[in-house]
């Protein structure tokens, strides 16, 4: 059993106001006080699959029961993935929730415990800057979704006709085993496919700030042991209880040793746990970019297609972005240290404090970042890597 993390402990200006309104923070120390799942979690996670379920089996079956063109098939696809990535996001969260649970510690100031109290107020901008960071990629995570879905949802585009050659607007695209342009079914296909989009929609954001939020607050760490280990004078000793320079500097760096340690431990969670999320969503990216230069060179270019299709990518491409930057910038904090680490009286240490030293930097030779299909990190120049594939798949599948 562990204590609940407080509002109070969490990096300065933080805000968890998207967690605490879902619930999510209260299942999370739930779990830490008792090891034990919500009733409010199983019900979200049992309400992310079963409800999106039949619409995704219809639309797989609908393949082979209608007559599919380019612009049917790319709805089909651009509907029935959201779905399929809620049920990773919160399959991933819901059955590894104890490893979840412990990398949300990582949002508390206090993480760190080598941290000397006459640096803490440059920490504390350094944090505070950090949480700057993760609430703006929360509002664009949330931003772009909600752009998508409002869009879909005030403005129906798609042509619904069923089997009985009767028409309806609707939400999304696909095919039902009942006349469902038609009246009752057809309310019933609308309202259906309007909370399917605004919740499932809501949920890939959720679960998307659960992703980046402790990201970013291990990059701050990461920063934050940098500024440590960069700023370690022997002239600090004044500070310490010891009257011996060697002693004190050598003291300060077994304690950065460990919280380092610390840290890479949980980098290697993260990466186990986020690996299976990171390789979804970039491979879903990549099969939308190319639906999408497939439908531009063959579709008939409907306008209103191509003002759905547009704000679904512009949220795709913000959570490939949020992800990409997400982790380069753990790369650089973490790899920082090893320059950091020149900056200290290094020179007028002993020879215990270089092989401490000299540990630590062998270790930041190994990049500390996400990864996909566990081999590949995750980084910004992916991005121009996927644009390229994609380039390259859709001049190979157009000939």
């Amino acid at each position: 059993m562990r204590a609940p993390i407080e509002e109070s402990q969490l990096l300065e200006g933080m805000s968890i106001f998207l967690l605490k309104s879902t619930g999510l923070w209260n299942a999370i120390n739930t779990y830490l006080t008792t090891r034990r799942r919500t009733i409010g979690l199983n019900i979200l996670t049992a309400y992310s699959i079963f409800y999106a379920l039949p619409y995704v089996l219809f639309q797989l079956v609908s393949m082979f029961v209608i007559h599919v063109n380019v612009e049917k098939l790319t709805f089909l696809f651009l509907n029935s993935f959201p779905c399929i990535q809620v049920f990773l996001k919160v399959s991933v969260f819901w059955y590894r929730i104890e490893e979840q649970c412990d990398i949300f510690t990582l949002l508390k100031q206090d993480f760190l415990s080598c941290i000397p109290p006459h640096k803490m107020p440059k920490v504390r901008e350094i944090y505070k800057q950090w949480a700057r960071y993760s609430n703006v990629a929360c509002v664009m995570a949330f931003a772009s979704m909600i752009l998508c879905m409002s869009s879909w949802i005030i403005v129906p585009g798609i042509d619904g006709v069923d089997d009985t050659g009767a028409v309806s607007k609707k939400i999304l695209g696909g095919w039902y085993p009942f006349p469902f342009s038609r009246p009752p079914w057809n309310y019933i296909v609308f309202y259906y496919e309007m909370l399917l989009m605004s919740s499932h929609g809501s949920l890939i954001s959720l679960f998307e700030c659960v992703m980046i939020q402790p990201l970013l607050c291990l990059c701050a760490h990461f920063t934050v042991l940098g500024h440590h280990i960069s700023t370690l004078k022997i002239s600090d000793v004044v500070y310490s209880k010891s009257k011996n320079e060697l002693h004190y500097m050598n003291s300060e760096l077994r304690a950065i040793l460990l919280d380092y340690d610390r840290l890479l431990r949980y980098t290697a969670v993260m990466q186990d746990i986020l690996n299976l999320l990171v390789t979804a969503i970039l491979g879903t990216g990549i099969v939308i970019l190319i639906i999408g230069v497939l439908q531009f060179k063959f579709g008939t270019l409907d306008p209103m297609f191509v003002f759905h299709f547009l704000t679904f990518l512009s949220y795709q491409a913000t959570e490939v972005f949020l992800i990409c930057t997400s982790s380069s910038a753990l790369h650089s904090a973490s790899s920082d240290i090893c320059f950091s680490i020149y900056s200290s009286d290094w020179y007028l240490a002993d020879r215990e404090y270089a092989r401490t030293a000299q540990m630590i930097m062998v270790r930041t030779y190994k990049p500390s970042t996400l990864t996909a299909i566990k081999m590949y990190p995750v980084s910004v120049e992916i991005l121009v890597g996927l644009f390229q594939f994609t380039y390259t798949a859709a001049m190979v599948l157009s000939k």
